[in-house]
């Protein structure tokens, strides 16, 4: 934390997206910390030498970890914590200006855009991640500002909505006629928001009783494909924790966890076994050889349980390091986990 001031200057802009954090286009905007003033919007991100600098007529003024620590409620430590989980995947960049988003101009972006359609741009763009479903709240648009090239560009939007179903952002990823992400800083971007976001989601699935909910759109895509249940995307992992699911769910699935509980299990048990082998006062043969080709075997499945954290659809090759450490076995040495070459 003792170089957390050089670790994020010139990244505010996207450490406040990846948080959820709405700070506006510059120009005064409703404020992130208190909401909407009653005499007008009061707050204004100016970000002066990459600080991630505000100001705001009822809460004062502050760097970027001041405001953290403001909107998220909590200490300095925790808000460099929160910050670090999320800096790795933030590029360095300066404030981009963007129009002064109104409910009026949020419906004239959904306008210019259509439903994803065959061979359209966004089609080819979820396609080439696997993907065959397309709900309705995402849309394509060849129409879309983008802030860093300062022209219009093909973008996938999504619609961002509160627990009370009121839409106050979209998300947007910019994209080219080829549906490869746009070769810019940062293809996907969040549209000034209305209100903030604490506790929304992108709403991709109608849903009855059970529910999931990941971090990413592509994710929340690949886990309805793969577990066929619905799945909201909270867009960030700090939305994620804020997340208020609506009040008929009985079954909330929380798909960032699933991967990292699994990885902590099969690292306890590679301990056990590690533990077990080492702590032999007498070797045995036929004992050894059972637990280094059970470690070996778990071993080879973390890889595919990380790749999840990507695509769901990667959780299927975990059986594979272990079927084909067991048929090579069977094949070579009549045995399942006991090879006969030490």
């Amino acid at each position: 934390m003792s170089n957390i001031k050089t670790l994020t200057q010139n990244r505010w802009p996207g450490i406040f997206s990846s948080l959820g954090i709405s700070v506006g286009t510059g120009k005064h905007c409703v404020c992130p910390i208190h909401g909407a003033a009653p005499h007008g919007h009061s707050f204004r991100f100016d970000d002066k030498e990459g600080n991630g600098t505000w100001i705001c007529s009822q809460c004062g003024a502050g760097n970027g970890i001041s405001l953290v620590m403001k909107v998220l409620n909590v200490d300095f430590k925790q808000a460099c914590q929160e910050i670090e989980k999320i800096i790795g995947n933030v590029k360095p960049m300066k404030h981009q200006p963007e129009t002064q988003m109104t409910a009026e101009k949020m419906r004239e972006i959904f306008l210019t855009s259509h439903k994803i359609r065959k061979d359209d741009a966004v089609y080819k763009y979820l396609t080439k991640r696997g993907l065959s479903e397309y709900p309705h709240v995402l849309r394509c648009t060849s129409k879309c500002w983008e802030p860093e090239t300062k022209k219009e560009q093909r973008a996938m939007l999504a619609i961002f909505s509160l627990p009370n179903s009121e839409a106050v952002t979209m998300h947007r990823t910019f994209i080219d006629n080829e549906g490869n992400k746009l070769k810019i800083d940062s293809p996907k971007k969040m549209l000034p928001t209305l209100k903030p976001m604490a506790g929304g989601a992108v709403r991709l699935f109608e849903h009855g009783e059970q529910l999931g909910i990941a971090e990413g759109i592509e994710t929340a895509l690949s886990v309805h494909e793969l577990y066929k249940i619905p799945c909201w995307a909270a867009l960030s992992a700090q939305l994620l924790e804020s997340f208020k699911p609506p009040v008929n769910i009985k079954e909330l699935t929380i798909l960032q966890y699933i991967q990292c509980i699994s990885i902590v299990f099969i690292g306890i048990v590679m301990f056990l076994l590690s533990y077990k082998l080492l702590s032999m006062r007498r070797f045995e043969r036929m004992k050894a050889r059972k637990l280094i080709g059970s470690h070996y075997m778990i071993n080879f499945m973390i890889v595919p349980i990380m790749l999840m954290s990507v695509n769901p659809w990667a959780g299927i090759l975990v059986f594979l390091p272990a079927l084909g450490f067991i048929f090579s076995n069977i094949i070579l040495h009549g045995t399942f986990l006991q090879p006969k070459t030490m």
